[in-house]
């Protein structure tokens, strides 16, 4: 499985080194998350807009769901599907639906602890440690299996709640890879930790999902969506990160599971 993570911030990156735009992930075909920003990151990582066919999403922040963005894939694309969460999926329908009936795609309504098929890809829908973007919705990460290879996608959250564990070890598969949040960078004690990672905090889920049997124990652990304010307190360095067992993703980079 090729991931490439188109954009891996959250906030407002002055251009040039260290740019990063809002977070959002591609899986071969599948994309996690939308914003307006993805034109720019697409581009900029040189990926055609038809390269995605199914687009799932975490949650409706503004950084992760954009509505005009939504319907420039639809329009342009070969979206096949797009997934969210039951209350996101009907706003999806209400601002995007005509258009998705036009092209012929599926708009698929998502609840925590289930498992759909969308195209190659089996997604398994997770509950998120996060604050909820509105009445009916709940924030998902995903646990994402294609090509024979299992991917843990816990981004734009804290820890993971004990129900996204318990389906996790349900699987009794572990997973290949792990992408998690690290908008607090080394800030490993702030307010908005209750909703967020630091990357000690990233690095100490993984060690518990790999004690519970959901990780394997050569997995690579990814840290994404980095905010700008905590990157440059104290930008991590390769000293840092070792004895965390966390890369950085790369704003545009590419790695294959």
């Amino acid at each position: 499985m090729k991931i490439t993570f188109l954009g891996t911030g959250v906030g407002k990156f002055k251009p040039g080194p260290g740019f990063r735009t809002d977070t959002t992930t591609l899986f071969d075909s599948l994309l996690v998350d939308a914003p307006a920003t993805l034109a720019a990151s697409m581009e900029a990582a040189g990926v055609r807009p038809d390269a995605v066919q199914q687009l799932v999403y975490t949650h409706s922040h503004g950084d992760h769901y954009d509505a005009d963005t939504l319907r420039r894939l639809l329009a342009g694309g070969k979206l096949d599907h797009v997934a969210a969460h039951t209350g996101l999926a009907a706003r999806i329908r209400e601002q995007a639906g005509a258009l998705a009936d036009e092209r012929g795609t599926q708009v698929v309504p998502l609840e925590p602890g289930a498992k759909t098929v969308l195209g190659p890809f089996s997604v398994l829908a997770l509950e998120a440690n996060h604050h909820s973007p509105g009445p009916g919705e709940v924030n998902l990460n995903y646990l994402i299996e294609g090509g024979g290879k299992r991917v843990l996608y816990l981004v734009d959250a804290c820890v993971p709640p004990m129900s996204a564990v318990k389906a996790l070890v349900q699987e009794a598969v572990p997973a290949d890879a792990l992408i998690i949040d690290a908008t607090l960078a080394l800030r490993d004690v702030h307010e908005h930790m209750f909703v967020h990672c630091s990357l000690q905090t990233a690095s100490r889920v993984a060690r518990a999902l790999r004690a519970h049997g959901a990780l394997r124990p050569e997995a690579p652990v990814y840290g994404t969506h980095f905010a700008r304010t905590h990157l440059e307190f104290k930008p991590p360095v390769s000293e840092d990160l070792e004895p965390l067992g966390v890369r950085m993703a790369e704003e545009g980079g590419c790695v294959e599971v």
